[in-house]
């Protein structure tokens, strides 16, 4: 019963660690995201990196223990790490629609003003490619 238990232990583990590589390239994934609008401050850079460094470390505790028995570390880094895709998935979705409506916004600027150049008969500026 034991080696079955590890072999269903360490698979849990595998899984853990393939969340924790998506975290960590979500993660940067944000980041470059969050570059388009505006250069995240140094403490949000400063927070992403500490996050990974403990993802890295957290990964490093769970690698270690291959073979083991069932641990409380493995089920914290499962739940954890699910949380942070989660939570990465949030933020991408959220900048990802900031990012479809300034598309949407200067598409509708574009339009306006080609409705108001033929109103007004002329075109304007800002209307020519």
């Amino acid at each position: 019963m034991g080696l079955i238990a590890n072999q269903w232990a360490d698979a849990l583990r595998w899984v853990v660690l393939v969340e924790g590589w998506l975290l960590v390239g979500f993660a940067i994934a944000v980041m470059q995201e969050a570059r388009k609008f505006r250069a995240p401050p140094r403490h949000v850079w400063a927070i992403a990196i500490s996050y990974m460094a403990l993802i890295a470390g957290y990964m490093a505790e769970v690698y270690g223990r291959r073979g083991d028995d069932w641990g409380w570390r493995t089920f914290l880094a499962l739940a954890s790490f699910t949380f942070g895709l989660y939570a990465m998935w949030l933020m991408w979705t959220a900048y990802k629609y900031v990012a479809r409506m300034k598309r949407h916004e200067r598409k509708q600027i574009v339009a306006a003003n080609r409705l108001m150049g033929q109103a007004f008969g002329h075109a304007l500026d800002e209307d020519k490619p």
